[in-house]
C-alpha cells in the first residue's frame, strides 16, 4: 500500500510546493502595488534603481544585441542564398529582433546583471539586520526597498528591450551592408516596410514578463525572511510579571513596579582635553522600554554608553541605573 501511495504523496508535495509559490508570488505583488498608492515615497530611491537597473545595464543590453543582429543577418544570408532569397535578409532580422531575441536577449542580460545583485544585496542586509533597523527606524522595508526597484525595472526594462531592438537591427544593417553587398537605402526600406506596430509591442510585453519573473526572484527574498510581527495576547491574558495573574494593559506600570526608572543621566559632562564630548546629557530610561541612539562619528554615543556601563567616569553629573 505504502509502494502505491508514495508516488501519490510525492506528486501531492510538488503540487503544494508549486500552489505555495504562487501564492508568495500573488502575495508579494499585491503588497508592492498597495505601497504605491500610500506615502512616503523615496524619491531618491527611485532615482538611484533607475540608474542600477537602467543607465548600467544599457552596455550589456547594446553590445549583446549588436553582435545578436550581425551574426542573425549573416547566419539568413548563408541560408537564403541556397534558395535565391538573399533580399529577405532584412525583413527577417528586423522581425526576428524586435519580436523574440530583442526581448529574451535584453531580458536575462538585465537579469543576470540586476537580479543577483538585488538578491545579494538584500541576503546580506538581512544577515547584518539592516533590515530590522530600517523597522526599527519606522521605515517599511517593502516601500523602501522593494518599490523602487519594482518601479525603477517597470520602468527602464522596455526601454532597455527597444534600445537592444535598435541596435541589433543597426548590427545586422553594418554587416548586411558592408559584408553583403546590400544597399544602404534598400536595406532600410525593407526593414521599415516589414515591420508592424504589434511586432514592436508583442516584444517589449515579453521583455517586461521575462524582467518580471527575474527580479521577483531577487526581491521575494525580503518577502521570505522579513521579521514578522509576534502575535500579541488578548487583553485579559496580558502578563506583566511571574504571578499569575492577568492585569489590563493600562495597569502594568502600577503592579509591583514593573515599569519603574531603570537609567538616569543628569546632567552629565565629559571632555577629553580640551574636546567636550558629552555636554549636560540628561536622558531617563524606563524598564521594559527600548530606545536607539543615533547619531555621526565623535558625538559621544560610544562614550555615554561607557559611561553608563561603569567604563568611562564623567567630569560631572550622575548617573543611575537600577536606583544605585
Amino acid at each position: 500500500m505504502s509502494l502505491l501511495l508514495s508516488p501519490l504523496a510525492a506528486l501531492g508535495a510538488t503540487v503544494l510546493a508549486a500552489l505555495a509559490a504562487m501564492g508568495r508570488v500573488a502575495l508579494f505583488a499585491f503588497e508592492t502595488v498597495t505601497h504605491l498608492f500610500r506615502p512616503p515615497f523615496y524619491g531618491r530611491e527611485l532615482w538611484i534603481a533607475l540608474v542600477q537597473i537602467g543607465w548600467l545595464s544599457l552596455p550589456v543590453v547594446g553590445l549583446t544585441a549588436l553582435f545578436t543582429g550581425g551574426a542573425l543577418a549573416l547566419q539568413i544570408y548563408s541560408g537564403g542564398a541556397r534558395f535565391n532569397a538573399e533580399e529577405v535578409v532584412p525583413s527577417i532580422v528586423a522581425i526576428g529582433m524586435v519580436r523574440e531575441l530583442g526581448p529574451v536577449l535584453g531580458g536575462l542580460m538585465v537579469a543576470a546583471r540586476v537580479a543577483s545583485s538585488i538578491a545579494a544585496e538584500i541576503g546580506t542586509m538581512k544577515v547584518t539586520e539592516q533590515i530590522d533597523a530600517l523597522t526599527t527606524l519606522s521605515t517599511h522595508p517593502m516601500k523602501y526597498l522593494t518599490l523602487p526597484r519594482v518601479l525603477a525595472a517597470t520602468l527602464a526594462v522596455p526601454v532597455l528591450v527597444a534600445v537592444g531592438d535598435a541596435i541589433g537591427i543597426m548590427g545586422g544593417y553594418i554587416v548586411g551592408v558592408t559584408r553583403l553587398g546590400f544597399n544602404e537605402a534598400a536595406y532600410l526600406k525593407n526593414t521599415v516596410d516589414f515591420l508592424e506596430l504589434w511586432d514592436v509591442t508583442s516584444g517589449l510585453i515579453k521583455g517586461r514578463g521575462l524582467r518580471l519573473y527575474h527580479r521577483h526572484n531577487g526581491l521575494l527574498l525580503w518577502h521570505e525572511f522579513r521579521p514578522r510581527r509576534p502575535r500579541r495576547r488578548p487583553r485579559h491574558q496580558s502578563r506583566c510579571c511571574g504571578c499569575k495573574r492577568a492585569h489590563p494593559r493600562r495597569q502594568l506600570s502600577s503592579h509591583r513596579g514593573v515599569f519603574h526608572i531603570m537609567i538616569t543621566l543628569e546632567n552629565v559632562h565629559k571632555a577629553f582635553g580640551s574636546k567636550h564630548v558629552l555636554q549636560g546629557v540628561n536622558l531617563t530610561i524606563e524598564k521594559g522600554t527600548s530606545m536607539v541612539i543615533i547619531g555621526g562619528s565623535g558625538t559621544g554615543k560610544s562614550v555615554m554608553l561607557k559611561s553608563v556601563l561603569g567604563l568611562v567616569t564623567p567630569d560631572s553629573g550622575q548617573i543611575t541605573v537600577d536606583g544605585k
